[in-house]
């Protein structure tokens, strides 16, 4: 489960016609807070999470929360 609700991301010119897509009124080079529902699957941003078996909280890319998420369907640290 994601508990980071937004975080803080510099746009640039790859992401950018993504989260105008979105609504977002966003110019290249400039920082936004963005919805962590709202991030491309390889965003290397860190978002907190919390471990669907034991419920601790641990630091993870978005881009590794998403790979877990599609190979077993829950978020499972390392203990």
């Amino acid at each position: 489960m994601i508990k980071t609700v937004a975080i803080k991301l510099k746009m640039n010119s790859k992401t950018i016609s993504h989260y105008k897509k979105l609504g977002y009124d966003v110019e290249c080079n400039q920082t936004y807070d963005i919805k962590v529902k709202d991030l491309t699957k390889g965003c290397k941003s860190l978002i907190i999470v919390i471990c669907d078996i034991c419920g601790k909280e641990k630091t993870v890319s978005y881009k590794e929360y998403c790979r877990n998420i599609l190979k077993y369907n829950i978020f499972c640290c390392s203990n």
